[in-house]
Formats: structure tokens, sequence, C-alpha cells
């Protein structure tokens, strides 16, 4: 018989959500994240992870949605304040989003520490990001966000919020941007206004989507991924971990973009390109 555990969660997309951790008869736990509106009603299920319930470390598992009765568009509603990790350009970006879903920013923390002290439409930058004074408060009081453009700098702190806070990155959707109902998004992702993720997409977490690109149906974005503005990603396209578009890039449907691979701006791409090269033009070629 399968054990099942019920916790419950503050932060994501609505007021009202349950999780439910699941062990199965081989001891391997999978864990559920169902999604409701204000009314208690099931919107959608996603795949979660979340370490350390119990003494438990559970493995993520991609969970296809339920079909909802209508339509519902994602938003950000959240009870929480949040705190921006980075408090250049994308930090600004992620300030714009969260302010247009009229949640409130507590405050930005950046490790330049010429920006301490300064305020970024009227929100303070109150220190580094490994302060603890500020640290402590995130989960229950206060949500975070990681907005750095640079890969490895994002991963670090990603990282050093899980083992230090156990706290997952929230996402940031702008309110006009567009996910599908039948697509799966992670944690911690960036969807700029006009970005557009389609029917059955499936998004990773901790993925930049700046304005008006668009990921076509059934495409496959993982973790860390950046698209760059007014980009294209076709139709079935996997862009595997850590992958960079540039702005104004074309890729047709079908193809894969191997890890940590960089595609020029403007490129038009139409093979799949190996793992960690880089490629420009049209068609674009390796360089």
């Amino acid at each position: 018989m399968c054990e099942t555990h019920e916790v419950f969660e503050s932060n994501g997309f609505d007021k009202c959500y349950r999780i439910w951790w699941i062990a199965n008869p081989e001891q391997h736990w999978n864990s559920i994240r169902l999604l409701t509106d204000s009314k208690g009603n099931a919107v959608a299920s996603f795949a979660h992870s979340l370490l350390g319930i119990n003494g438990i470390s559970f493995v993520p598992l991609l969970v296809q949605f339920l079909t909802p009765k209508k339509s519902t568009p994602f938003c950000l509603r959240m009870e929480n304040p949040v705190i921006i990790f980075g408090a250049t350009g994308l930090g600004k970006v992620a300030l714009d989003i969260f302010q247009s879903n009229d949640i409130i920013v507590y405050g930005f923390l950046d490790d330049d520490s010429k920006l301490h002290g300064i305020d970024i439409d009227s929100v303070a930058v109150l220190g580094s990001t490994d302060d603890d004074g500020f640290l402590k408060i995130l989960g229950n009081k206060c949500e975070a966000f990681v907005a750095s453009d640079d890969n490895s700098y994002r991963r670090s702190l990603v990282k050093m919020l899980l083992d230090r806070r156990k706290a997952m990155p929230v996402n940031a959707i702008h309110k006009q941007a567009y996910i599908a109902s039948s697509a799966a998004i992670g944690h911690g992702n960036l969807f700029c206004a006009g970005a557009i993720i389609q029917a059955y997409a499936k998004v990773g977490s901790h993925c930049l989507f700046h304005a008006g690109s668009i990921v076509d149906y059934e495409a496959v974005v993982k973790d860390f991924v950046q698209v760059g503005t007014r980009s294209s990603i076709g139709s079935g396209v996997t862009l595997e971990e850590g992958v960079f578009i540039g702005s104004g890039a074309t890729l047709v449907p079908g193809i894969t973009v191997g890890k940590n691979a960089r595609i020029g701006a403007g490129s038009v791409v139409v093979e799949s390109v190996k793992a960690g090269a880089t490629v420009f033009g049209n068609p674009a070629k390796a360089i």
C-alpha cells in the first residue's frame, strides 16, 4: 500500500493549493503539487521538488496537468512579499514583474557594496546576498527570486538558498505574459512581458524568457536556459540545460540544442546543435 503525506505551502501561483508526497511500494518517493483556485477547485498538477521534509530527500517527477473545466491563465498570487537577489538590470525587470501583479517587494540583496543603501523605484538594496539577517525571514515570512543572467552565479545563489534556507525561488510572471493552462513549468523562472509558452510545452526551473520570446507547443526547455528577446522556439524543440538563445533567433521545429550550447542573436537554426557548441548565422553554423 502506498504511503501518503500531505503538507501545505503558501507560496507559488495561488492562495490555496495542496501537495501530496507519495511513496510507492518500491520506496521511490514522488511529489505532486495540486494547484487550486480561490474556491478550492483543482486547476492543474505540477512536478515539485522539496528537500528535507522529515529527513527525506524527495525525487522530482514530471506530472501531466489535469484538464481544468475552463482555461485558467497563469498568474502570480502570493501573500508573502519577495526579496529579489540581484539589483542590476534583471533585478529591475523582476521588480516591474512583481509590481505588475501587485506583489510587494521587500527589498533587494546584491553583492556589490556600492549599491547598498540606494533605492530602486522606492525599494531599497538592503545588503549582500548572504546576509543572514535577511535570509532568516525567507520561507514563512518572505519569498525569494534570483535575478541574474549569469548562469553560474544564478546556480550558486539557488544552491545557497536551498542549502541554507530550504527556500525554492518563486516564479516571476509578468501579467502580460501568457502560459497555456496545459503547459508545465518549474520554479524560479522569469517570464517578461509578451513571453508566450504554448500548449503542452514543458519548462524546467530557473530559466529566463525575455520580452516577446515564444516557446511553441510541445517544446521542452530544461533548467537554467535563457531565451532572448523576440526569439522563437519551434514546436517539439528540446533545449538542454544551460542553453543560451540570443535575441531574435529562430529555431525550426523538432531540433535539439545540446547542454550549454549558445545560439547567436538573429540566427536561424535549422538543425540540431551539439552540446557546448556556439552557432551563428542564417543558416546557423558553428563558430
